[in-house]
């Protein structure tokens, strides 16, 4: 935001910017978008000559000769008598519902507990838009935001090269629009119905960037692809790629959408229709392997003393460190991550007559997987760089817990 700076010694927000955060506010709470030559209840200015004004409201605008056009913003009816079209806007934020009474509650007290997170001024009521740091308390463990990107790749190709000789700008203009339909309606409503604490910083055309609970962020990701896979009736030759971040929830936006872009372009460079997470590409059909070491190793270490330890956790992370560099460079040094691991699952998790000690025998017989040397095993020891930090974020106690 642009502007002179107040009493407070802050750069204040000049009118454009102001006007821009008041339509956005209003946008994501009600149904129309009108535009008009004159003022009227709640208008925005955005033209000087002629003087235009856009205003927004929830019920359909009656006739008014000075209304210039107006937009449905939520589906494709049209209002009578007046010029109507409908421009779907994906608005979506996650508010206070009136079934949260208690959580909100709950999330008022945790933020008076702590100094360091939040700010202990805030408050909240039941209607209000969630702020940055109440999305990142609904994560499991860490209180973390999850920044996602994504966007289609190759679309560029996909316009010049997929229609070939068939290309009109009326076939152009319906991909463009079919494109648009998923980023800006279908999407809404998946996060509407199943991952409602998600903020839509935006989607629209090909690309998005989402923002919620950092664990619900990652399964949301999945999601979407599947859904983009489904909406283009599987059509391998459109794809998206995926970026997640994730971040403590004071950290600027501007800032990690930048970092976030960045590990987009990981997904990029690796070959496209790919998610990058923790520090990890996968291909989206391997997210189901990174899930399900991700939930085993959680919830073994909830078990306590009939699980693995935290300090096996991260010895596991330096062997597989050691798998990664073996695969990559074919060192000889670094080949010794199975009996490393071998000799650490014997002395830790065997007793004395070698019965295994892991309660949990599905665990044990992943462990046991990553000493074979076929294919399934490299594909396990590649996402468990990302799993193992997915279940060390998921299990550290939140700061009001460790008083």
């Amino acid at each position: 935001m642009i502007g002179a700076r107040g009493d407070s010694g802050e750069p204040e927000p000049c009118d454009e910017c102001k006007n821009d955060a008041t339509l956005g506010r209003l946008l994501v709470e009600n149904d129309w978008l009108v535009i008009s030559e004159k003022s009227l209840p709640g208008s925005v200015e955005f033209f000087d000559n002629p003087t235009w004004y856009a205003s927004v409201f929830r019920d359909r605008p009656i006739a008014d000769d000075q209304i210039v056009f107006c937009y449905n913003l939520k589906n494709a009816k049209l209002a009578p008598d007046v010029p109507s079209g409908f421009a779907f806007y994906a608005g979506y934020v996650p508010i206070w519902k009136p079934d949260e009474q208690e959580k909100l509650e709950s999330y008022l007290n945790r933020l008076q507990a702590r100094s360091a997170d939040g700010d202990p001024d805030e408050t909240a009521e039941i209607g209000d838009v969630k702020s940055f740091t109440a999305l990142a308390m609904e994560s499991t463990g860490d209180d973390l935001l999850g920044i996602l990107r994504a966007d289609v790749d190759y679309l560029g190709l996909v316009f010049s090269q997929g229609m070939r000789g068939d290309a009109s700008l009326s076939r152009i203009a319906t991909l463009s629009t079919f494109l648009n339909v998923f980023f800006s309606i279908e999407l809404v409503r998946l996060i509407e119905k199943e991952y409602p604490n998600t903020y839509i910083a935006y989607s629209g055309g090909d690309d998005l960037l989402l923002i919620g609970p950092w664990d619900e962020t990652i399964k949301l990701s999945d999601r979407i692809a599947n859904e983009f896979e489904r909406f283009v009736a599987r059509n391998p030759n459109i794809t998206l790629s995926a970026g997640i971040g994730t971040y403590k929830s004071r950290i600027p936006i501007a800032t990690t959408s930048v970092q976030t872009g960045e590990i987009l372009e990981q997904s990029k460079s690796a070959g496209r229709n790919r998610l990058t997470v923790f520090g990890t590409t996968i291909k989206w059909d391997e997210f189901g392997l990174l899930r399900d070491w991700a939930e085993m190793l959680t919830n073994s270490l909830n078990l306590k003393d009939e699980g693995i330890s935290k300090g096996f956790l991260y010895r596991l992370f330096g062997y597989q460190q050691q798998a990664r560099e073996y695969f990559e460079t074919q060192n000889p040094s670094s080949a010794l991550y199975r009996p490393h691991l071998a000799y650490d699952m014997a002395r830790n998790y065997t007793d004395d007559k070698s019965n295994p000690k892991l309660i949990d025998p599905t665990l044990r017989e992943a462990l046991v997987s990553l000493l074979e040397s076929g294919d399934e095993a490299k594909r396990s020891w590649r996402v468990l760089q990302a799993a193992i930090t997915w279940s060390s974020y998921a299990t550290r106690k939140r700061k009001e817990e460790k008083k």
